[in-house]
């Protein structure tokens, strides 16, 4: 989450929220990489920094 972001419903694993009230914009690895994957869709991205793979399928992101 973004620093003073005001989340008011539940968010997804591994989602990126910013502002007030919250939104998302992107996705984040466990290490708090952002990683380069659709908001919707499906996709796969590597964390720069550890190397996992995660995946985007159905609009929740997992590590593959």
């Amino acid at each position: 989450m973004g620093a003073g972001a005001v989340i008011n419903k539940d968010v997804k694993p591994f989602a990126l929220m910013v502002g007030v009230p919250a939104k998302q914009i992107g996705w984040i690895s466990i290490y708090g990489e952002q990683l380069k994957l659709p908001l919707e869709g499906s996709g796969i991205a590597r964390c720069e920094y550890t190397g996992e793979q995660y995946q985007l399928e159905n609009g929740f992101v997992s590590i593959k």
